[in-house]
C-alpha cells in the first residue's frame, strides 16, 4: 500500500480470464466498506487491468468486470454508491514485456485509490 498527496493506493490480483475474487480479498473489501460507509466524505478510485493475452476488446470486458467485482464487495460491506468510482483500462496500461508470464500476472489486477473529500478530517501527527 502507498501513500501521496492525500491518496492511499493499493491493489488485488485477479486469475487468468476471470473476475472473481477470492474470499479473503472479498471478506477486506467487505471491511474497507463499512469504514467507507462511515466516512462519506471518502471517495474510492478502482481501476480495472487484463495482460495483454487475447483479445482487445475481451480484456477491456474483463477488466471492467474485475472493477465491478471489487465495487460489490465494498458496496457489500456498506460503502455507498457515490462514493466509488469505477475505470477498466483492459491491456492498454501494460507495462508486462511479451511473453513475461510473471509480469502478466501483475496485470490481472484491480487498483484502488482512496481519497478524502474536503469535508474529511484527516490525523496526523506532529
Amino acid at each position: 500500500m502507498s501513500s501521496r498527496s492525500g491518496c492511499i493506493r493499493t491493489s488485488c490480483s485477479a486469475p487468468v480470464e476471470r473476475a472473481e475474487l477470492d474470499p479473503q480479498a472479498v471478506l477486506k473489501l467487505a471491511e474497507l466498506g463499512r469504514l467507507l460507509g462511515s466516512y462519506p466524505g471518502i471517495q474510492i478510485e478502482l481501476h480495472g487491468f487484463a495482460d495483454p493475452r487475447g483479445d482487445a476488446e475481451m480484456n477491456l470486458e474483463l477488466s471492467l468486470r474485475r472493477a465491478e467485482a471489487v465495487r460489490e464487495a465494498l458496496l457489500d460491506g456498506g460503502a455507498a454508491p457515490e462514493q466509488i468510482v469505477l475505470s477498466a483500462h483492459g491491456e492498454a496500461l501494460s507495462t508486462a514485456p511479451e511473453g513475461d508470464l510473471e509480469a502478466y500476472a501483475w496485470e490481472r489486477r484491480v487498483t484502488l485509490a482512496i481519497r478524502s473529500g474536503p469535508d474529511v478530517a484527516v490525523a496526523s501527527t506532529r
